[in-house]
């Protein structure tokens, strides 16, 4: 009888400590989910500013970039030359501005948000693309991205790097 009931406890207690790796298991892979979902929406500006794509409208932007909105949003979004007969974008800001056309992104996972502070815009400038990180152009300037579990930011996060050389890393 005390050997069923000392096997009954370690089988309890191998339950327990799988069910609790489990939750920190399906956490990780939920943020890593969102931040994987959230560099490919970084190279998809990437290669939409590389391929300069039309607008809905026919023009052509000037560039294409990620703009942060709230804990869970964020913008795709074409920026465009403040003149409109700035052809050769040399007036354009690089940064968004209300207005331009824009694509609303929302994070899927519920349990997932961007981390204090917010990013940056990123915007890369064909023909390149050069990136532009707040506005400003320097091959060491860097952008970090966080994400984190809600209520659980400073054990479960996630950092995505974006470099003014283009460089787009997720660590």
């Amino acid at each position: 009888m005390v050997e069923v009931i000392v096997s009954v406890a370690i089988i309890i207690l191998m339950v327990a400590i799988t069910m609790v790796k489990y939750g920190d298991l399906r956490n990780r892979s939920t943020l890593n989910r969102a931040a994987q979902k959230v560099a490919l929406d970084i190279r998809k500006a990437q290669n939409l500013a590389a391929s300069t794509v039309e607008q809905s409208d026919g023009s052509a932007p000037c560039g294409y970039g990620i703009h942060y909105s709230d804990s869970d949003t964020y913008f795709l979004f074409a920026d465009k030359a403040s003149l409109s007969n700035d052809s050769l974008c040399v007036s354009a800001d690089k940064i968004f501005n209300s207005g331009e056309e824009a694509e609303t992104i929302n994070i899927e996972q519920f349990d997932i948000k961007f981390k204090d502070p917010p990013f940056s815009d990123i915007l890369f400038f064909p023909p390149d693309p050069v990136t532009y990180i707040g506005g400003s152009f320097s091959p060491t300037l860097r952008a970090v991205i966080a994400l984190c579990v809600k209520n659980e930011c400073d054990s479960f996060y996630q950092q995505i790097s974006v470099w003014g050389n283009g460089r787009i890393d997720i660590e």
